[in-house]
Formats: structure tokens, C-alpha cells, sequence
């Protein structure tokens, strides 16, 4: 056992490009204090593991406190949640960091994908300019008044902000986006309420198994904290993801022995399990299948010109199998693009990049 670690943060007020983007680095030395008073390294894999929950619950906490403090509201935005009432375009005029990322992968024909980001975030780097803070805060000023933002306007926006902290913030957190059209015949984005074990369903479903079929604690962690648009406490964070935890709509996967911590335990939603049911049931059947007629497998073979040796062998061979499910795996880097991973009934085909 430890009494805690060690760590020092360090705010920052400006990005590479100099705009305003308050944020918190903390450094964690890798050094503890056990309970017997020596200091000594320790395992810091979880500690990676958790980094980006644990910087999803301090944006949370941030959210939680700039509404209780000034009562702004929060709007979806396309990457994290922003205080709605600001104009895009002014948010458009402080992002020239990603500005400048998006023309890099467009220069590269790369992607935006997190892995092309990071690439482009290093090849644009640069270091930060030396200001003092007095002309960063007028420079930001002069440029927010010639988007059409003046002091005027944050007034105006703080002034008819009425957010507030609810009494139960467990209880609040229960709402899902919804659409309607308003009076005027446009659309209007409104928040409903909804019973918990919906709310549930859904985080599990577009936040948790999109494009993974488990997820860990830490990640059920991160993916509450983002969802949270007003905030919230560590607290209520906590709680939050204990009650879907204890939902009958999660399944435990694998619980790794103890003493390993908490957050290597696997879970899956019920309906993953539901749509995973026919590949398994697939994988163990017993039923074969003929073979294709070799003579046809050449005739296509044949048509496609473009196609290598070892690819055509391939071919051959997946469409000479009989068992349920015919698996083709290739050398890291191979060109896929005339691979074709051939169904159980050799009636149809997959194109493998898709």
C-alpha cells in the first residue's frame, strides 16, 4: 500500500499559435511513499492507462465549476464540449492550431484520423511565442472585436446564462439529445428526460462499443465525463458510472485475480453479446461446405489481370475451403487491395479494405 504520489501541474494559458487554450499539464514522478515510510518506484502501466479518464474528469470538473460560477450553458462541439452561445466563427478565429493541422493532412492526402493528427501536431510544431500576459489579453481582444465579439457580448451571454448545480446531479445527468421543429418551422435541439436504463443503452451503443466490443472501467469513466455537458464532480462521476456498472444491460468479460487493480476488468453491453451470437454460432458449427469448382475460381482469377501470384493462391485457397468460416491472413503491410474474404457459402464476397 501507498499514501499517494507525487506530482506537480503546471498551468498553460496560450497554444503553440498563441491563442487562448487554458489547460493543466501534471507531471506524476514516478516515486511513492509506501506505508512503511520508504520511498520507492512503482508499476506505472494503469497510470498510463488512466490518463485520458483522468484528463476527461478534469474537464468535467472545469465544466462543472465554470457553470456553477457563471451559470453558462454547454452545446456538443466537434471535439469537446463548448459554451454555447459563442459564435463558431469566433471559435474558428482562436483554433489556428488546428487550423494548421488540417491543412498539413490536406497538403499529406492524409486522413483525420487520431493517429494522422498526432503525426501532424508534431510536424507542425513549434515553440511558443514570448509575450507578456498584458499583450496576449489585448491582442486577443483586438482580434475577438474584429470577429464581432466585444465585451458587450460576453456580458450579454453571462447576464442570461441560468444554468445552475441541481440539488441531485445524479438526477440530471438522466437526459438524451432530441430534435423537434419550433414554430417557425426550424429545428429545434432540445434535451429530454429519459428513464437511466435508457440513457444507459445509448451511452453503451454510441460511446463504448462502436469500435470496440469491450471496454474497461477507464474507459466507461472517460466516456461519462464526456457526456457530461454541465459538469460534475469527481463525486458524481463515481456514482454515475458505479449505477451502469450495476445495470443488467453490462456483462462482465473478464475480472482479471487479484491484487490486479480494478481498472483491467473487461466488460460488454448485452447487445453486443446479442449481435456477436450468429459469428460464434458460425465459428462452432460443424457444417461444411463443397469447395468451389476450380474451374470457375480460375476464370475470375483470370479476368482480374492485376492480380499477383500469391494473391491468386490465396484466392485458390480460400475458395477450396470447406470449413464454415475460411480465414486468409497476410504479412503486415501487404497490398490488400485485390483480396476478397469469400463467405462460408461461397456465394458472395467481401472487398477486404471495406
Amino acid at each position: 500500500m501507498t499514501s499517494g504520489v507525487v506530482a506537480a501541474a503546471f498551468r498553460h494559458r496560450t497554444s503553440r499559435a498563441g491563442d487562448p487554450l487554458l489547460r493543466w499539464h501534471v507531471l506524476v514522478a514516478n516515486l511513492v511513499e509506501g506505508n512503511d515510510g520508504r520511498w520507492s518506484a512503482f508499476a506505472h502501466t494503469d497510470l498510463y492507462r488512466a490518463a485520458r479518464t483522468a484528463g476527461e474528469i478534469f474537464q468535467a470538473v472545469v465544466r462543472r465549476e465554470l457553470t456553477s460560477s457563471l451559470g453558462v450553458e454547454w452545446r456538443r462541439g466537434r471535439h469537446v464540449q463548448e459554451i454555447a452561445g459563442v459564435p463558431s466563427h469566433l471559435l474558428e478565429v482562436f483554433s489556428k492550431r488546428r487550423a494548421e493541422i488540417e491543412a498539413w493532412l490536406a497538403v499529406n492526402g492524409r486522413a483525420d484520423t487520431p493517429e494522422a493528427a498526432q503525426e501532424a501536431t508534431l510536424a507542425t510544431r513549434r515553440g511558443k511565442p514570448e509575450r507578456e500576459g498584458e499583450r496576449l489579453d489585448a491582442g486577443w481582444k483586438r482580434e475577438a472585436l474584429n470577429a464581432g465579439w466585444g465585451p458587450e457580448h460576453a456580458e450579454t451571454l453571462i447576464s442570461h446564462s441560468t444554468q445552475t448545480i441541481a440539488s441531485d446531479p445524479v438526477a440530471e445527468v438522466w437526459r438524451l439529445a432530441a430534435a423537434g421543429i419550433d414554430e417557425t418551422g426550424g429545428v429545434d435541439i432540445f434535451e429530454r428526460v429519459v428513464d437511466p436504463e435508457e440513457w444507459i443503452f445509448d451511452l453503451l451503443r454510441r460511446d463504448l462499443t462502436q469500435t470496440s466490443t469491450t471496454f474497461t472501467r477507464f474507459d466507461l469513466t472517460e466516456a461519462i465525463a464526456a457526456r457530461l455537458g454541465a459538469g460534475a464532480t469527481v463525486a458524481t462521476i463515481d456514482r454515475v458510472v458505479a449505477r451502469v456498472l450495476a445495470s443488467d444491460q453490462v456483462v462482465s468479460v473478464h475480472q482479471p485475480d487479484p491484487p490486479a487493480p480494478r481498472g483491467r476488468a473487461r466488460y460488454t453491453s448485452r447487445e453486443m453479446l446479442a449481435v456477436e451470437r450468429p459469428l460464434l454460432d458460425t465459428l462452432t458449427t460443424a457444417a461444411t461446405h463443397p469447395p468451389l469448382p476450380v474451374d470457375l475460381v480460375d476464370q475470375a482469377i483470370g479476368k482480374r489481370v492485376t492480380i499477383g501470384g500469391d494473391q491468386a493462391t490465396a484466392v485458390r485457397t480460400l475458395c477450396a475451403a470447406t470449413g464454415p468460416v475460411a480465414v486468409l491472413v497476410g504479412p503486415a503491410g501487404a497490398d490488400r487491395s485485390d483480396k476478397r474474404i469469400v463467405g462460408p457459402d461461397k456465394r458472395f464476397s467481401i472487398d477486404a479494405d471495406h
